[in-house]
């Protein structure tokens, strides 16, 4: 395991080689600063994106690449598990200028996205530049009914069940546990009504 903070990730050199200045990498959505991070939903899929500007006569030939660290918010230290590395080197985008997760790909946590572009010309001539991005829990699809409120019919006499614990969908998981804040509602349909749910999970 690896670690590093943000220090490490400013743009080096700092000078330039004859022909050639160092590579420029601006961010779509710039989170520099680990407490004001991006964030997703675990369940959303997400890319990075970057422009990159190249300033080199010799050779415009680059080669770029995504790095991912988990963070820890209270250290601010950032590291790089076998298990981010072997994500990283399964993704055809992490040699891009915009890097693509699917959902669910990334644990809950604060994570470290720095890319480096080096310049094929020179040798060691590279920059990196990194932005936060913080993976959340998602929302839940709250369903009162299993087939949603399409199944409400008309009747003075009609009873509905109303079974939040039972359909409601987690996102980020395959199974919802209904035990939890369990919510059952009979509702006796004798006119209109409305009615506002508050599930917290």
């Amino acid at each position: 395991m690896t670690t590093a903070t943000a220090k490490a990730y400013f743009s080096f050199p700092l000078t330039s080689v004859a022909g050639c200045n160092l590579p420029q990498i601006a961010f779509n959505i710039y989170n520099p600063v680990i407490r004001w991070p991006r964030v997703i939903q675990r369940s959303q899929a997400f890319s990075v994106s970057t422009q990159i500007t190249l300033n080199c006569s010799k050779s415009l030939n680059n080669t770029k690449q995504w790095s991912i660290y988990l963070c820890d918010t209270t250290s601010q230290i950032c590291s790089q598990t076998p298990a981010l590395i072997q994500l990283v080197s399964q993704l055809s985008s992490a040699k891009t200028s915009e890097i693509y997760l699917q959902g669910q790909a990334l644990p809950l946590g604060t994570y470290l996205f720095n890319l480096t572009v080096s310049l094929s010309a020179v040798s060691g001539f590279a920059t990196s530049a990194y932005t936060y991005i913080n993976i959340i829990q998602s929302n839940l699809q709250v369903n009162l009914l299993s087939n949603g409120t399409s199944s409400i019919t008309n009747g003075i006499t009609q009873s509905i069940l109303f079974q939040p614990g039972v359909y409601t969908v987690d996102p980020d998981s395959t199974y919802f546990d209904p035990t939890v804040n369990y919510l059952v509602f009979i509702i006796r349909r004798i006119g209109f009504f409305c009615f506002v749910l508050d599930l917290d999970i």
